[in-house]
């Protein structure tokens, strides 16, 4: 599975986070689906992160945590998934009435993953959502007899500065200065810049070491 890498640099005078994102592609039940904040890293003025990550795939259901104020969502089980092959699944509740997933199945080709949620009621609110390199990317809630095709991309990805940390779902109004960025199999490895102006750009990208 290969490898990507992405280097940031802040050379604002702003403290905060990196933070990568995807928006949701239009798929049956997308008007549910939440954006997470996928991966953060902090960096305070004149400082520069890297991200690293394997493009694997995974549906994942979890719940809506509460600290220190902020919601996040927590994956409690995570099922490997492949977007042309094993690209659909059920999930359901168990004998003690507990959610958990059957096993992944090929579903018709797209480019989505599909999570059918079956006829069942939970105690506690449940979230349903994708994976990608082990944290939760998208997100949406149960609804019984649903399914939620999931429309992601492993090669293109939105990257923002602000205060958000992992697996809190975004708000799309504090998007505004978002930067998209694109890799592939020549040019796994990218660098963005945070100037002055707090304006993500692009930069020559750096060579692999």
């Amino acid at each position: 599975m290969m490898d990507y890498r992405l280097i940031c640099t802040n050379h604002s005078h702003m403290h905060g986070n990196f933070i990568l994102f995807q928006l949701p592609g239009r798929s049956e039940g997308s008007a549910q689906i939440r954006s997470l904040a996928w991966r953060t890293r902090a960096a305070a003025p004149g400082t520069r992160v890297t991200f690293c990550w394997q493009r694997a795939t995974s549906f994942v259901w979890g719940e809506q945590t509460e600290l220190n104020g902020r919601h996040r969502f927590t994956i409690c089980e995570d099922v490997p998934a492949d977007m042309d092959r094993d690209n659909a699944i059920d999930l359901r509740s168990d004998e003690f009435g507990a959610p958990k997933f059957g096993p992944a199945r090929a579903g018709q080709p797209s480019d989505s993953l599909t999570i059918r949620q079956m006829n069942a009621r939970f105690d506690h609110p449940v979230q349903h959502g994708i994976a990608l390199g082990g944290n939760a990317l998208m997100a949406a809630p149960f609804h019984a007899n649903v399914s939620t095709a999931f429309v992601i991309s492993l090669h293109r990805y939105r990257i923002h500065f602000g205060d958000y940390e992992a697996g809190e779902a975004l708000n799309s109004a504090h998007l505004d200065h978002c930067h998209s960025i694109e890799f592939s199999a020549a040019r796994p490895s990218l660098s963005v810049v945070l100037g002055p102006d707090n304006i993500i750009r692009t930069r020559e990208e750096t060579r692999w070491p």
